[in-house]
């Protein structure tokens, strides 16, 4: 079973909505454009540069800290989908749990707070 929110996900999407939002503002001032053929310019030129911001991430993602995230993130999902408490079919003793939980928290723990500017 996976339990997926919004709220658990929101950190994975911050990036994703402030490109978002960007590519919005300029669709938004090319539609007050009145020249037809300038107006498509510069919808297809927002639209190819966050088509490229996208498949190319997380390369393309300026903010060091949110990438240093991500990948701690994908380390511990990936120790969470892969380590024995998740295969109800062989129960694990009480001492490997503590193991897996252990090594779960550790992985967490590289977790740093921004630095404030």
């Amino acid at each position: 079973m996976v339990h997926v929110s919004f709220k658990s996900s929101q950190p994975f999407l911050q990036s994703w909505y402030q490109q978002y939002e960007i590519y919005q503002h300029i669709i938004e001032r090319a539609e007050k454009i009145k020249d037809t053929g300038l107006k498509e310019q510069y919808v297809g030129q927002a639209k190819d540069s966050f088509n490229r911001w996208m498949l190319n991430y997380p390369e393309t993602e300026s903010n060091q800290y949110m990438l240093e995230f991500y990948k701690i993130m994908d380390e511990a999902s990936n120790y969470i989908a892969n380590h024995p408490l998740n295969d109800p079919e062989n129960p694990v003793t009480p001492e490997e749990k503590e193991r897996c939980e252990k090594e779960l928290r550790n992985i967490y723990a590289k977790l740093k707070p921004p630095i404030k500017r």
